[in-house]
């Protein structure tokens, strides 16, 4: 994957979280929200966010594999993403 769309990008974060907490996709496919592209002229060193619910254990997972997945990929494109 080069330049990840933000449906790919959600997708690679749920299949990290489920495979290091060998918990099941659905589980975070639930709490981890959509990702949100952001304008590069003000986020350059990363052009995405994600919103993130669940309790502080869930939450720490998340923001856990967001770090791991935004060192290989800080940016995503718009393109091919339909709906956003």
């Amino acid at each position: 994957m080069s330049v990840p769309t933000a449906i790919e990008l959600r997708a690679t974060l749920v299949t990290v979280i489920a495979g290091a907490s060998e918990t099941p996709t659905a589980r975070w496919d639930a709490l981890v929200g959509l990702v949100e592209i952001l304008s590069l002229a003000y986020h350059p060193r990363s052009n995405w966010r994600v919103e993130v619910s669940g309790t502080q254990d869930d939450r720490r997972w998340i923001e856990a594999a967001i770090e791991l997945v935004r060192a290989e990929h800080p940016y995503v494109t718009g393109k091919g993403s339909p709906g956003l």
